[in-house]
């Protein structure tokens, strides 16, 4: 997986609701790790297929009936040389139960979107 450090991704990530479960939003300030968390974080693909760096982790306690989680995120805008970001081409969105959640992934192909819901948390 070709990765780049050419995007400013200094996003966001925050819960806008849950099914079941506790309904406290993600906490992207929270770095503790425990195996009672979900952690989420996002790229940025550009029209060439290139991803981003990640975003910063955000966690999610798990709690029981916790099964569906939506996401919000806010755009990139500029280049880490800070010249427009002109060639979105989606988001890949990781998640899992590892501080390091890159086994669980969804692809968006359409960069406008800034919204997003994971179903069947509850499998993972």
């Amino acid at each position: 997986m070709q990765k780049s450090r050419w995007l400013i991704f200094s996003i966001g990530i925050v819960l806008l609701a849950s099914c079941g479960g506790s309904t406290e939003g993600l906490d992207s300030s929270n770095n503790s790790l425990d195996d009672n968390n979900l952690y989420f974080s996002i790229a940025a693909v550009n029209s060439d297929g290139i991803k981003s760096g990640l975003s910063n982790i955000a966690t999610k306690p798990i709690t029981d009936g916790l099964t569906t989680v939506s996401l919000r995120w806010t755009a990139p805008t500029e280049n880490t040389d800070e010249t427009a970001y002109v060639d979105p081409a989606g988001y890949v969105i990781y998640y899992g139960r590892s501080s390091d959640p890159t086994v669980n992934f969804i692809e968006i192909t359409n960069p406008s979107l800034s919204t997003y819901t994971i179903d069947n948390l509850d499998m993972l």
